[in-house]
Order: structure tokens, then C-alpha cells, then sequence
């Protein structure tokens, strides 16, 4: 069964080449698609001075718990160790949860037999823009041809820049604030 996997591309050049290429193509389309409907970007000039971030495409496979393919994933991620302190980002903390906390939630729900819900939010961090002014090189394989020169100016965050997980935090923070709940004063996530 093993054979029948089709093999996770570590490059734009690599997935393309691939026997699986259409499918690896809809996955980064799909990607970039809610990258544009999100407004994750303005393509501007860049300005003097000022260096633009690189991107690339990262690749994964995810199974159904039989052990089936469920779908090939492309996700574009910022380089953000190319990022400068001071000028592309200013703080980097976002909490996590300990432990301790989720332990002491699990035994509430179960020994009160309360019922639990569990959510992903596909494409978190674009859900929260960003105060820094970034520049991001455009994206392989779909650099605009009637600009080909512009850089893309960050207006949401996005997955690998420095600043995402404290953006996303915050804004998952208000979020539950809104609905009246508060952070407990030992555990802040």
C-alpha cells in the first residue's frame, strides 16, 4: 500500500515534475485562491531600502484514519527567518496552552459528563493582519506576467512569518472575549 503514495515534493520544480502534478497544481491553487479571496496581499512596488521576504510552497499528504489518501495539501509559506528584527517584526510571543490547564479541563468533562467539541480553522493565521509593513517577493508559479516586478505587501499574516502565532492569538483572544469568557490569571492561552 505503501507504493500507491504518491511522493510529498519539496519544491514548486519537484511537485510539477511529479506523476501527481495535476492534483499537487489544484492543491496550490486552491491555496493561493484563499490567499487572494483573504486579501492576504497588495502587489505594489518595492520601496527603496527596503528587502522583500522569499516564499515557498510546502507540500504534505493527509490520510483518512484507514490509512487512505485523503488529499494533497500545498500551503504557502513565508520565509521568515529572512525577517529583520526591529523592522519586519517587534514581538514574536503568543501563549501556549500548559498542560496542566488541559488536563484539568478533560477530567471537568468528564467526571461533570459534559460533551467537548474539538475545530480546525483552515488557514488560521490569515485571519489576522498584520501592523508591520512586509514585502513578500510574488509567488512562484503565479507571478503576475503584467507586473512582473512588483512584491506583494503583506496585509494579513501568514503562515512562517515571525509574527503570526502572537497575531492569530490575539485575535482568537478577542474573539472568546466577546463572547465573555477571560483569561484565567495562571494560564493565559
Amino acid at each position: 500500500m505503501a507504493g500507491t503514495f504518491p511522493h510529498v515534493p519539496k519544491s514548486y520544480k519537484e511537485a510539477l515534475q511529479s506523476s501527481f502534478a495535476p492534483q499537487w497544481q489544484a492543491a496550490m491553487d486552491e491555496e493561493f485562491n484563499r490567499l487572494i479571496t483573504n486579501k492576504t496581499w497588495k502587489l505594489t512596488h518595492l520601496p527603496p531600502g527596503r528587502k522583500a521576504i522569499r516564499c515557498k510552497w510546502v507540500y504534505a499528504l493527509k490520510t483518512k484514519p484507514d490509512g487512505s489518501i485523503d488529499r494533497l495539501k500545498a500551503r504557502l509559506v513565508a520565509r521568515g527567518c529572512s525577517q529583520i528584527p526591529g523592522a519586519d517584526f517587534h514581538e514574536t510571543f503568543s501563549p501556549t496552552v500548559k498542560y496542566d490547564s488541559l488536563r484539568i479541563i478533560l477530567a471537568l468533562v468528564a467526571s461533570l459528563d459534559l460533551h467537548m467539541r474539538q475545530f480546525d480553522i483552515k488557514t488560521a493565521f490569515l485571519y489576522r493582519s498584520i501592523q508591520e509593513e512586509i514585502y513578500m517577493e510574488q509567488v512562484e508559479g503565479y507571478v503576475d506576467p503584467t507586473w512582473v516586478e512588483a512584491v506583494c505587501k503583506l496585509l494579513q499574516a501568514l503562515y512562517g512569518l515571525r509574527q503570526s502565532s502572537r497575531a492569530w492569538s490575539k485575535k482568537m483572544e478577542a474573539f472568546l472575549k466577546a463572547f465573555g469568557l477571560y483569561q484565567a490569571a495562571v494560564d493565559h492561552s
